[in-house]
C-alpha cells in the first residue's frame, strides 16, 4: 500500500467554505452510464491525492499506485479501544479500482493524483453535494 491522503477541497468563490468543516472531495453530477448500478446503489466522487509520488513511481507503474490508494484509503484506523469497536475508513469506502485518474505535474509543486472514484454512499460529510438519483 502507498501511504496518501486526500486533499482538502475548497470551492472557488465561497470564501465561507474555510471556516466550515473540511472536505475532501466533491460528489460528480455528470452520469457514468458506463458504471453499472450509478445513481442507485454507487455514485462518483472526485478527488485529489497527495503523496510522495517519486518514491511510489519506482517500482509501480501509475495504474498500480493509484489501486494502492484506494487501497490505503479504505483501511480504517486503529481503533483506540482494542477490538471493541470497529472502526470505519474516514472517507467511506471506495471501489478497488477508479473511473478515471490523472497524474498532475504542476511547475514547483509536487505531483499528486486526480481521480474518479467510486463509492457506495449517496452523502457524506467528507464531500461536497450528493450524488445524482436515476
Amino acid at each position: 500500500m502507498v501511504p496518501c491522503t486526500l486533499r482538502r477541497y475548497i470551492r472557488p468563490h465561497h470564501k465561507h467554505d474555510i471556516k466550515s468543516s473540511p472536505r475532501y472531495g466533491v460528489y460528480m453530477q455528470g452520469f457514468y452510464h458506463a458504471v453499472k448500478g450509478y445513481g442507485k446503489k454507487c455514485w462518483a466522487v472526485g478527488v485529489e491525492i497527495d503523496l510522495d509520488y517519486a518514491e511510489a513511481s519506482v517500482e509501480r507503474s501509475d495504474e498500480e499506485i493509484i489501486k494502492s490508494c484506494i487501497e490505503y484509503l479504505n483501511t480504517p484506523p486503529k481503533s483506540k479501544y482494542g477490538k471493541r469497536r470497529r472502526r470505519r475508513p474516514p472517507y467511506g469506502v471506495f471501489g478497488s479500482e477508479p473511473y478515471r485518474f490523472w497524474v498532475k505535474r504542476p511547475e514547483g509543486e509536487a505531483p499528486y493524483i486526480q481521480a474518479l472514484l467510486l463509492t457506495g454512499t449517496k452523502t457524506s460529510d467528507k464531500f461536497w453535494g450528493e450524488g445524482p438519483i436515476l
